[in-house]
């Protein structure tokens, strides 16, 4: 039922920027579908994958009111449910964060899987500085920059780990890590 989330993170904005349009782009953990909407609307052919089947519905409703090819899947992102080698990208916008570390190994293994050769991965990682007010109630992982090389180096190459900070009211603060890397495979 929340209302935030209508519009994609700024940084996966200018990301796509320089992708080819028409690629096929896994968005994991896509909740309502704000990064979907916007990936559909610039050419691209995204795939929603979400835990939540109501979210993805209010997704569906979203793409389908503007004429927008719409494809979403109930998942657990631990088990991705896609061949090897289907997708030219994924991003992950603060989805993998709210599991474990060690599930977080599994999930980023999961889309080196299903990444081609050298597929391109966006992912925003809350920080260890990130507030932790606007994840109340949620399951989160906040992360070192050690963390995240250390999480994605055995299947990810040409890491960059940039950060990205804001201040919302005085006291909260959003920190993220906005990372890209290819898959090994």
């Amino acid at each position: 039922e929340r209302k935030w989330g209508s519009y994609p993170k700024e940084e996966l904005v200018r990301w796509t920027a320089s992708r080819q349009q028409y690629a096929s782009v896994l968005d994991l953990g896509s909740g309502q579908g704000a990064s979907t909407w916007f990936l559909a609307r610039e050419g691209f052919v995204p795939v929603a994958l979400d835990g939540s089947f109501s979210a993805l519905q209010k997704a569906r409703g979203r793409l389908d009111a503007e004429g927008l090819s719409y494809k979403g899947v109930q998942s657990d992102l631990t088990r991705l449910p896609f061949m090897a080698y289907c997708f030219d990208a994924c991003i992950d916008v603060v989805s993998s964060a709210h599991n474990s570390l060690d599930e977080m190994a599994i999930i980023f293994a999961e889309v080196a899987r299903v990444l081609k050769p050298s597929g391109s991965l966006f992912s925003v990682l809350p920080t260890n500085k990130c507030s932790r007010r606007t994840f109340k109630g949620l399951i989160s992982t906040f992360l070192e920059e050690i963390e995240v090389e250390l999480l994605l180096r055995p299947c990810f190459s040409n890491l960059k780990i940039l950060r990205s900070s804001y201040q919302l009211e005085n006291d909260l603060l959003i920190d993220n890590w906005i990372v890209t890397a290819n898959s090994r495979s």
